[in-house]
């Protein structure tokens, strides 16, 4: 772009009648391309800009100025359902240099799009209302927002978050989770205090990426358990499971480290471990807590285990693939296990070590294969019966 030459000739590819010429535009592509759509006959006097603003046609401005007020990229589909956009494509034909790759069209902020709205007085909540009117949504209660457009309910959200009337959108789980991701991330950063924006932030990463909405519902209704004053979710038909209880730990606690399914006396018990060794056993059903009875795991540990036996085992502190101590910290099985090196641990019981062998450690005599190439960072195993013939041993890592 900084070659003349180069620069010359891109351009006259580009700009066809334009009245501009090359050295007029030199060497911005910013200023090219909308350069590049004033016809022939429109004033070259006058900044490239305004030139381009005035030779839009008068009753295409309505929906050039809609996809200008839209804060984020838009399909041909919702750019056409904001409110007066309803000459999409023949705006198309003065926008075509800010269509974007993926098939989205939008305006950023910069000269052009002030061009745009120069003295256009921007009401914010008129806009979020109408476009709330528009879904059959009325913005001042909770509503069922599912099944609409959720790129139009981003940029409905935009609106009502500059325009003040946000609150009751940012207290309806149902609207968060139909809307755009990104854009309800960016109405929680604006308002930080909203009620459901800890549990938001807090599944942030489970749902910024996620394409369907019964997916994150899922994901939003299991951070909202255990937050005092939040109700849930309804069970959408569609999404793939449901969180019975969670517990979310103050930040000022340490993470978690390690968890285990209780097995033999401790079934129906789930055993937890944070980062300082620290282990309580919390119900299968409930989540309650039922007790710590032991007074401290490995500091650091990398995984847990509960054998059939109530044996609990610990791999000790380390670097992932990289084979440490086997702790045990209660059990018959102890003196078996204790000492034995692995990088990873499996209640069947099994482990794994830093070649890619899983050990199977069997009643009568340990057995051992190769599963892969390289260490074992992860390893489960479940029992399954022969009919009758003994009992055989899976695992993956």
């Amino acid at each position: 772009m900084t070659d003349p030459g180069r620069f010359d000739r891109w351009y006259g590819r580009l700009a066809g009648s334009s009245p501009f010429t090359a050295q007029q535009v030199y060497p911005s592509p910013g200023l090219a391309k909308p350069a590049a759509a004033v016809p022939t006959g429109s004033p070259s006097d006058r900044g490239v800009v305004e030139a381009w603003w005035s030779a839009v046609p008068q009753e295409v401005r309505p929906t050039v100025r809609a996809l200008a007020l839209a804060d984020r990229p838009v399909t041909p589909a919702q750019w056409a359902m904001l409110p007066g956009a309803d000459r999409v494509q023949q705006a198309e034909r003065w926008l075509a240099f800010n269509a974007l790759g993926d098939g989205r069209w939008f305006i950023p902020g910069g000269p052009l799009r002030d061009a745009v709205l120069d003295e256009v007085d921007v009401d914010d909540a008129g806009l979020a209302r109408r476009l709330a009117v528009g879904l059959a949504q009325p913005i001042g209660r909770s509503q069922m927002f599912l099944g609409a457009d959720e790129g139009v309910l981003g940029v409905l959200l935009g609106h009502a978050v500059r325009g003040g009337v946000a609150q009751p959108l940012l207290d309806d789980p149902l609207f968060l989770v139909s809307a755009e991701p990104r854009a309800v991330a960016a109405a929680f950063a604006a308002q930080p205090d909203a009620p459901l924006a800890a549990a938001w932030m807090r599944a942030g990463p489970a749902l910024i990426d996620e394409h369907q909405v019964a997916v994150r519902a899922s994901v939003l209704d299991a951070h909202l358990l255990g937050t005092a004053g939040v109700g849930r979710l309804p069970n959408l038909p569609k999404a793939p499971w449901r969180g019975n209880w969670a517990h979310w730990r103050e930040r000022s606690a340490p993470p978690l480290a390690a968890i285990a399914v209780g097995q033999g006396a401790l079934a129906g018990r789930v055993l937890v471990a944070d980062v300082d060794g620290t282990l309580v056993l919390l119900d299968q059903d409930s989540g309650e807590l039922v007790g710590a009875p032991w007074p401290s795991a490995p500091a650091g540990l990398r995984s847990l285990v509960c054998l059939a036996d109530r044996t609990i085992a610990a791999l000790d502190g380390g670097q992932a693939g990289v084979e440490a101590a086997v702790r045990v910290l209660s059990g018959p099985d102890g003196p078996a296990l204790a000492g034995l090196k692995a990088t990873a641990l499996a209640a069947v019981p099994a482990m794994g070590d830093s070649s890619g062998v899983v050990h199977w450690l069997g009643e009568s005599s340990a057995q051992a294969q190769m599963l892969h190439t390289g260490a074992v960072t992860a390893l489960g195993g479940v029992h399954l019966s022969q009919g009758g013939r003994g009992v055989a041993g899976q695992w993956w890592c």
